[in-house]
């Protein structure tokens, strides 16, 4: 990696660092510097006041942000970030290319530990014909202390790359947070990950208000997010998170881990209209391996209709799964190739369309099902834990449409066997898949599925497909003529 020319750094912490090194190769992070705040004054992509140049003479921990008169910044070629900074769009700035030319955006490797890097109220786009993700990552093997990565409130569309066109993470220490941001349309045209890939990544995983749509991974797994391994004690946790129409040729429409030992979390999420090639699997979730560790999706909405496939596909060899609160439809939803572990089932509708809700190849321990509605009837592999209603092939529920809170959800309809059907006492959720306002628990009981039924349908009444969102929370329904205003309500188009 090219480091850009710099000023001098400002501290003692650095010198000493430096110093350090040259005296027996001993790390010692740097003292606390004060970080100071600098202005892209042109949008050229180099010379005087040029993002590439005030990045390079930045120091760690500065701020980067942009004049008004700056709204978009046309790349030639990459820019290296050798040190950990914030990069604020202010909610006006586009970073672009422009030329076909293969390369990065930006590319992150820090020199020393405890550098993160912030990118922020930014949009970054790549255009036709061109390959390289927006950003790239790989700083694992430059220091074995953390260096935390944040996107907030970031737009990543038309990427393309080999392998995790949006964001691609090879060997990196620390966390990641991404948070109301959109990934849209970015492609992977010879690997993993349509949007995101985290390739020996060692540290917790967090996505939050988010949106993925229209990735896909054309010859490889995970149309929007491939992990090919989650070690111990890492985690992937995803809440209030929408994925809408990725692909994979692969396994994964939307999400595939390979293996994982780790922690894997997905709350309050809905997946709808993922593909997967003929030969796959796991049209919304695909885990080739749960070989320790514990996998746990509450108050989701999983609703994939793709015919042929099954929407959670899972390989247990020692591990945990529990499915709680949740709602899933589609042709095979709940799929194990193998269960030799703990699988659990809790105040969940899984509806098969015609199929097992809950198919096993290989059964070693039994699926333990609690107050749930499944559209088949019991079997061998399926231990009913009490109040569980099978054979059930019409729930009754509403269609997948915007309910209120962040993610799209479907509602039991009036005379639906899930109203005050779920588990009776233990410890629900809070609130529903909806979120803050939205009590997990109305009437004699909770509800089977993902929301309880007591709000009235949107105003709207449409379905998803009808929907287009577009950053900063316009909503244009069926492509056309419609506007509606909702920027405040729909934080994760923001």
């Amino acid at each position: 990696m090219t480091t850009p020319a710099r000023r001098p750094a400002r501290t003692l912490g650095a010198l000493l660092a430096a110093a350090a090194l040259a005296l027996g190769g001993v790390l010692v992070a740097p003292l606390a510097a004060q970080a100071a705040t600098l202005t892209v004054t042109s949008s050229a992509d180099s010379g005087a006041g040029s993002l590439r140049d005030v990045i390079a003479a930045s120091n760690p921990g500065d701020t980067i942000v942009f004049d008004p008169s700056v709204t978009s910044v046309a790349l030639q070629t990459g820019i290296d970030l050798d040190w950990g900074v914030t990069i604020d769009g202010g909610d006006t700035v586009t970073i672009t290319r422009t030329n076909t030319n293969n390369f990065q955006q930006f590319a992150f490797g820090p020199e020393l530990p405890g550098q993160d890097l912030t990118i922020k109220n930014i949009t970054i786009e790549g255009i036709t014909n061109s390959e390289g993700s927006a950003l790239y990552a790989g700083y694992g093997l430059n220091n074995n202390q953390p260096n935390d990565i944040t996107l907030s409130k970031v737009v990543i569309r038309n990427e393309t790359k080999n392998y995790g066109a949006a964001f691609n993470v090879f060997q990196g220490i620390g966390d990641i947070l991404i948070e109301d941001s959109l990934f849209e349309n970015n492609t992977a045209d010879n690997g993993d990950g349509g949007a995101l890939n985290f390739d020996s990544v060692h540290g917790d995983i967090t996505i939050t208000n988010s949106v993925f749509r229209g990735n896909a991974a054309t010859a490889g797994n995970g149309g929007a997010l491939a992990i090919p391994y989650l070690d111990i004690p890492d985690s992937l946790i995803i809440t209030g998170t929408m994925f809408d129409s990725n692909e994979a040729d692969g396994d994964g429409g939307a999400i595939d881990i390979g293996q994982t030992d780790g922690t894997v979390l997905i709350d309050s999420s809905t997946f709808t209209g993922d593909i997967v090639g003929d030969e796959s699997a796991g049209v919304a979730l695909a885990i080739g391996e749960i070989s320790g560790g514990s996998v746990e999706i509450v108050n989701s909405t999983l609703d994939e209709l793709e015919t042929g496939s099954p929407v959670i596909f899972l390989s247990n060899e020692g591990g945990t799964f529990r499915l709680a609160y949740s709602t899933v439809v589609g042709d095979f939803p709940l799929y194990f190739l193998s269960a030799f572990g703990s699988h659990t089932v809790v105040s969940s509708i899984i509806n098969g369309l015609g199929n097992p809700a809950i198919s096993v190849e290989f059964p070693d321990d039994p699926v333990v099902v609690s107050y749930s509605i499944l559209s088949s009837g019991p079997t061998g592999f399926i231990a009913d834990n009490g109040g569980t209603q099978f054979s059930v092939t019409d729930p009754k529920l509403g269609p997948l449409q915007d309910n209120g809170g962040p993610t799209f959800t479907r509602l039991p309809l009036a005379g639906s066997p899930a109203i005050d059907k779920g588990l009776p006492g233990g410890t629900p959720p809070e609130f529903d898949q909806r979120g803050t306002g939205f009590p997990r628990v109305i009437g004699a009981r909770v509800d089977v599925g993902a929301v309880e039924t007591s709000y009235p349908l949107a105003a709207t009444g449409q379905t998803l497909n009808l929907w287009i969102p577009i950053v900063g929370g316009v909503l244009l329904l069926g492509g056309a003529a419609a506007i509606i205003i909702n920027v405040l309500r729909r934080r994760r188009l923001s």
